[in-house]
This record gives C-alpha cells, structure tokens and sequence, in this order.
C-alpha cells in the first residue's frame, strides 16, 4: 500500500483553498456594489426608461395601426396577443433597470403597477371596451406620469 506523504497535499490543499477564497471574495464584491456613484443620476434613469417606453410604444403603435377602424373579434385577439407580450417586456425591463435611491421606491410601485395591469389585462376578455374607469395600466400611467416618463404613460 502506497501512502502519500502529506506534505504533497498541500499544494492541492492551498490551491482548493485559494480557489474557494477567490470564488467567496468575488461573490462579495459582486453583493456589495452598493457604490453610489456607479448608481444612475434620476435624469439617467428617466432616459434609459424613456428609451424602453419608447420602442415599445414603436411597436405598439404599428400593431393598433395595422388593427384598422372596424376589426373584427378575429383582429382584435391578434392585437391583444401581440400587446400582452410587449408590455409584459417592457414592464419587466424597466423592472431590471438600477435605479437611483431617490427614486426607488417609487420605481418599484410603478413595476408592481405594471405587472398588477398585466395580471388584470390577461384575466380580461380582449373584446371588452376599455374605459379609463376599467383601464388596467391606469395606475402605471399615473406613476409613470410621476416619475416624468412620460412615454410610458401614453
């Protein structure tokens, strides 16, 4: 029986360790990057929203052109197919966006707004007429209104 003399563990020993060292420190960091100054400015986030609202509303806009004046229940089920999707993107991408402390909180509502209108909207029979009383993104315009993206209101 041959026995490894334990001083040629070590090396093995001291590289598992530096790995797990290494692997502790770089998780940390990456949990600790609560640096201020890496955190966007409200202007900046206002922009990098306004750019996710704005290609949505792009796309969304061409899908309620292509509807036209008298669709049938037919077109509409395509048109409400289509906006769910796209919504749904949007509201989970603004979702991902860092916000500013100043602002967090007030992101974070107008997230959950969202995703609340998502939830009321895929309940909803497409062919119901909306009011601004029965409206499910009421509440994601308004704060979205507040937070000064505009384009995500419209």
């Amino acid at each position: 029986m041959h026995r490894t003399h334990p001083s040629s563990r070590t090396p093995r020993r001291l590289v598992a360790g530096l790995t797990v060292l290494a692997v502790t420190v770089t998780a940390g960091l990456a949990a600790c990057d609560d640096d201020p100054a890496a955190a966007p400015t409200e202007d900046e986030w206002r922009a990098e929203a306004t750019g996710i609202c704005d290609e949505v509303g792009a796309r969304l806009e061409a899908a309620f052109a292509e509807l036209g004046d008298d669709p049938d229940e037919a077109a509409v089920r395509q048109l409400y197919d289509t906006v769910l999707p796209e919504v749904r993107a949007m509201v989970e991408d603004l979702g991902e966006l860092e916000a500013p402390e100043s602002i967090e909180t007030e992101v974070e509502r107008f997230v959950k707004a969202g995703r609340d209108g998502l939830a009321v909207a895929a309940a909803s029979d497409p062919g119901e007429v909306r009011t601004d009383d029965q409206d499910p993104f009421a509440e994601l315009s308004r704060r979205a209104d507040r937070l000064g993206v505009r384009s995500c209101s419209e």
